[in-house]
């Protein structure tokens, strides 16, 4: 999930896919009891997944966009 979140800051930015951060470990998410997830930890994980989805989608409805839309020498003529 942090690796979608920095995908998509890295879009965002103008930052391209080998300069954007990697993130091997899984943190990020607090659990509200220690080692046992209950329903409030899945209704958070479940609000902060929407939200890289939604992201994701904006970012894919560009990108089809883009692939439709070259300028006369082939290339895209929007850039992020």
């Amino acid at each position: 999930m942090l690796n979608c979140e920095a995908c998509i800051q890295a879009c965002e930015n103008g930052i391209t896919p080998d300069e954007r951060e990697k993130i091997n470990q899984p943190n990020g998410l607090v659990l509200e009891h220690l080692n046992r997830p209950c329903a409030a930890d899945l209704g958070v994980l479940t609000q902060r997944l929407s939200g890289i989805y939604e992201l994701h989608g904006k970012i894919m409805t560009d990108v089809g966009e883009q692939l439709q839309h070259t300028d006369n020498t082939g290339k895209i003529t929007r850039n992020y």
